[in-house]
């Protein structure tokens, strides 16, 4: 595959900022850019998954209910002014950015996601609209790698090569694959796309997203995400929800999830899910978003909330007597 180097939407100054506050490693503010290889790409994207959660609050918690994914404000979200992550479009978007600016040659593409992924893995894939977006990467050293940091829970946390049949081993027995393919429903079968895959421990392979090699160019970002976020029908449970996922690195290198989402905050590591807090007022969910995602809601953001599908009670209320 070829891809060009094009420009970058960000200045230097702001890749900078962003390694920094990824905490990329070994990287100090005089210090050299990496080299745009694969092992490069691999330390960013971990870096940037760890550190910039993928979330949902600016759907509930902003004045016009809608993510900005335009390139500079999600710098200002993401680094400036460090008020959380995004969702599909926000982290790819914000990526693809960074990884032009380091000199990678690389673009978006568009997916559609398989609805039953989580609830009914073992039925046929039923495709979303095109409410998805993956990142094609060439690194100076390798072949095309697809990159997607925004996927959320079973989401890729590495780049995978774009080959049929390659693999890529996630946490706790978890394990991606990337299969040359079509939809069920395709007409126009000469315009073969790809399909990613994810099992868990002894489970059988469920389809994720399926993309075509298409560009994808931030206006069109702008425009999927001004859709999905007024459209309650195509965008599932991110109307209904505040939806969380961040990795971690444990004490052993061993890497885990956390993730926000009914209620709860959960802490799935080696293969054990268990909740570490629970929630039932905006308040507590403020405090969580901040304590486990840093995700930053001000009193003016809550304000935005009122109304909203998402709402919770200002105040915890008391269980009836029987």
């Amino acid at each position: 595959m070829i891809i060009d180097k094009v420009p970058s939407y960000y200045t230097e100054e702001q890749l900078r900022a962003y390694l920094k506050k990824a905490s990329f490693p070994g990287f100090e503010e005089n210090s050299p850019l990496p080299e745009p290889t694969l092992d490069t790409l691999k330390k960013v994207v971990l870096q940037h998954l760890i550190t910039y959660t993928f979330e949902n609050a600016d759907m509930h918690y902003s004045q016009a209910h809608i993510v900005d994914v335009t390139p500079q404000g999600l710098y200002k979200r993401f680094v400036q002014d460090a008020k959380g992550g995004s969702y599909c479009f926000g982290q790819n978007g914000i990526l693809l950015g960074m990884l032009r600016a380091l000199g990678y040659p690389a673009y978006a593409a568009a997916a559609r996601a398989n609805e039953l992924h989580v609830s009914e893995p073992t039925k046929p894939a039923i495709w979303t609209p095109l409410n998805h977006a993956v990142l094609l990467v060439l690194p100076s050293d390798a072949p095309t790698q697809v990159v997607d940091t925004g996927f959320g829970g079973t989401g890729l946390i590495g780049p995978i090569e774009l080959k049929h049949g390659a693999t890529l081993d996630g946490p706790a027995a978890e394990e991606h694959r990337i299969l040359r393919g079509l939809p069920s429903n395709a007409a126009s079968t000469d315009q073969v796309g790809w399909i990613v895959e994810w099992r868990g421990a002894d489970e059988p392979w469920r389809p994720l997203f399926q993309f075509a090699e298409t560009e994808l160019y931030p206006n069109d970002y702008e425009a999927l995400s001004f859709a999905f976020c007024g459209r309650p029908s195509g965008c599932g449970p991110f109307w209904h929800e505040i939806m969380c996922m961040r990795p971690f690195v444990a004490e052993d290198g061993t890497i885990g999830r956390m993730t926000m989402y009914k209620g709860a905050v959960k802490r799935r590591l080696n293969g054990k899910s268990e909740v570490i807090e629970e929630f039932k007022t905006e308040g507590q969910r403020v405090a969580a978003l901040k304590k486990y995602f840093d995700v930053l809601i001000t009193d003016e953001d809550r304000a935005f909330m009122k109304g909203q599908p998402a709402e919770l009670p200002e105040e915890e209320v008391a269980e009836a007597w029987p």
